[in-house]
């Protein structure tokens, strides 16, 4: 296994395990702050065992793609837990892991599909300040007061989020929503419809080079 398994003890006392993908140069370039990229799993994959994360979306990518340049944290959401529940320990996380893995605190962004897109826009909209980026993927609209308008929150991340135009879980109204309410905001951000993708849009957004070539580019912005 390319990916590290981690264990990280956040302020509030609540442990995740994470995979960490550290791309090939990171040991031999210490001066060198790499991009950062916090991504957040889906529902199946929660659990105790960081390496379930191994089994889909961009931790089982990695794994064949050790010159990855981007330092890569995946942590695993608790059994019978949610992202949302979970915001203020992932903060947490990037305060300890951003500086120890020698990220760049201003190339630091956040993505995942499905319960993890959801954890996107939630932790962006918590913390706007801390991301150049964030890539929600077949994300629906956060089940809490004030969404979807809470998107615009996020004006001054740049978002590039990803959906199936057949998915059967989660509506494409729900993107959709989202977008607007991060461009009324005064947000820049862009949906990708997929023609002919289910609910496994993550396959393809995260097999796109240029989507990689988006996040490489994207620096945070003064506030």
């Amino acid at each position: 296994m390319a990916q590290q398994v981690i264990r990280f003890r956040a302020y509030d006392g609540h442990e995740l395990g994470a995979l960490v993908h550290l791309p090939a140069g990171h040991a031999s370039r210490p001066r060198k702050r790499w991009p950062f990229v916090l991504h957040l799993h889906g529902a199946g994959e929660r659990g105790t065992d960081p390496r379930e994360l191994l089994r889909k979306d961009l931790p089982r990518r990695l794994e064949d793609l050790p010159r990855f340049p981007f330092v890569v944290v995946s942590p695993q959401c608790p059994p019978r837990s949610s992202w949302a529940r979970h915001v203020p320990t992932l903060l947490s996380l990037l305060d300890e892991c951003v500086p120890l893995l020698r990220g760049n605190p201003r190339r630091v962004h956040v993505t995942g599909p499905s319960m993890g897109g959801v954890g996107t826009w939630l932790l962006a909209a918590a913390a706007p300040e801390r991301f150049a980026s964030a890539v929600p993927i077949c994300a629906s609209i956060p089940p809490f007061h004030g969404w979807p308008g809470k998107a615009g929150r996020l004006a001054r991340v740049p978002v590039r989020a990803y959906h199936g135009r057949e998915d059967p879980v989660i509506p494409l109204r729900h993107p959709r929503a989202l977008q607007a309410a991060h461009r009324a905001g005064g947000g820049r951000s862009r949906l990708i419809v997929l023609r002919g993708v289910g609910h496994e849009a993550w396959i393809p957004a995260y097999g796109d080079p240029r989507l990689w070539t988006w996040i490489k580019n994207r620096r945070l912005r003064r506030w």
